[in-house]
């Protein structure tokens, strides 16, 4: 199984981290870009983009708090559909509510020195 998982800040789409698993190659910026460009075009339209699916992948996005945007990239050939890629990406958002505290996830200030924070 190959998956990311990248963390972006709403209002600017900045990077904040990205992780993966499995023998895969980091995804270059312009990607991780586009990734969130599709989400921030939607939100822009009124409109909730929760998943979708290409030839490989399956991707799911979520906003939290309208702070912080999770977008969770995993292969097809996985076990996990929308419904388990969505509860990963909340637990995710919930243990770093353990770490940090909501009021810091909602607030960020400044965002790099919250990325070095975070890492």
């Amino acid at each position: 199984m190959a998956a990311y998982l990248m963390c972006l800040t709403s209002g600017s789409g900045m990077p904040v981290f990205t992780r993966s698993v499995g023998s895969v190659k980091p995804l270059p910026f312009p990607v991780i870009g586009s990734l969130n460009a599709v989400h921030m075009f939607a939100t822009n339209h009124n409109a909730t983009l929760r998943s979708t699916t290409t030839e490989d992948a399956r991707i799911v996005w979520r906003e939290f708090r309208n702070s912080l945007v999770l977008i969770s990239v995993t292969s097809r050939d996985s076990a996990a559909d929308d419904v388990l890629a969505g509860k990963l990406l909340e637990n995710v958002f919930d243990a770093m509510i353990l770490l940090y505290g909501l009021d810091e996830l909602t607030n960020i200030k400044n965002v790099e020195r919250f990325k070095k924070e975070i890492k």
